[in-house]
């Protein structure tokens, strides 16, 4: 496709999602979010302002107008609708797509996963009685960074997981298929690489998203911030060593100068980081050296002295 056709796919894809979102906003709403992103004010008709009105102004926006207010709808619309918010923190946001048979399983990966500061939307856990799940789940679909869904059979006919993955593939998440019972992923998830879980204990499926995280470029900031978090607050050593095996796995170049502080920083103010020992080298249990020394080895940046 020429850049010509991609630039005009991407303004009408824009154009559509901001007229779809606008649509649910009360007009008082509406009319506050044009003003500020410098659109003509538009009437409205009792609370609601019209749909071709709404793609009428949209359409004399300019294009970076537009994929910038597409963006601020995507991830604002439980703020804007006055929804609990499904994700709170920094780090990185999943979405779990998976069968209710299996949720004890799922759960597990979550709890392991979570342990790293890691966010994770479970439907059937994270939902209260009283809440209105659709709008819920609609929420934790804007704003989660990628969606993880737990192929097996049954999974094609489930109407929510099809439209969770749907809805993914859509807002251009990425997705990872993780599949088992001799199932394979089908449709558009079907051109995404996926792996084979089938035996695996929660540990591994855990180790296997984390892995797939730190590999997509758009997922690998949210990652890193969430293990710095997990190091800040490390309960122990083991904790820490973990969290440096997984940090190995990633170039150091990815580290922004504020996670490089943050790390120096938690080696002085939390005493399971700093008077930790790991392993010198990848793959070896031996020479261990302290986590300062580490540090400043994996990034050439050495912690100052006072």
């Amino acid at each position: 496709m020429a850049a010509s056709d991609r630039d005009r796919a991407a303004r009408l894809a824009a154009i559509l999602e901001c007229t779809t979102r606008l649509d649910e906003l009360d007009a008082t709403v509406v009319e506050v979010i044009l003003t500020e992103y410098g659109m003509k004010s538009v009437a409205p008709v009792g609370r609601h302002i019209p749909r071709e009105s709404l793609i009428s102004v949209l359409h004399a926006a300019d294009t970076q107008t537009l994929l910038g207010l597409a963006e601020f709808l995507m991830h604002s619309r439980a703020l804007l609708l006055d929804e609990e918010l499904p994700f709170h923190g920094r780090g990185l946001r999943l979405f779990f797509s998976h069968l209710s048979r299996s949720h004890g399983f799922v759960e597990s990966v979550s709890t392991i996963l979570e342990d790293f500061r890691i966010e994770v939307l479970i439907a059937h856990r994270d939902i209260r009685p009283s809440h209105d799940w659709q709008a819920f789940l609609a929420s934790g679909l804007d704003q989660c960074d990628g969606l993880v869904a737990f192929v097996e059979a049954g999974f094609r006919e489930s109407e929510w997981c099809d439209q969770e993955v749907g809805w993914a593939l859509g807002r251009h998440r990425p997705i990872l298929s993780l599949f088992r019972e001799q199932t394979v992923p089908y449709g558009l998830a079907g051109r995404i690489q996926g792996q084979s879980y089938e035996g695996d204990t929660p540990s591994t499926v855990a180790a296997k998203i984390i892995s797939w995280a730190g590999e997509e470029d758009s997922l690998r900031s949210r990652l890193l911030e969430s293990l710095v978090q997990t190091l800040e607050t490390s309960p122990n050593f083991d904790t820490t060593r973990e969290v440096v095996k997984l940090l190995r796995e990633l170039p150091a170049t990815t580290l922004s100068t504020d996670l490089v502080d943050r790390l120096l920083a938690a080696a002085t103010s939390n005493p399971q980081v700093e008077k930790a020992v790991v392993p010198r080298r990848a793959g070896t249990r031996y020479p261990t050296v302290s986590f300062s020394t580490w540090l400043a080895e994996f990034t050439g940046r050495a912690r100052r002295t006072p």
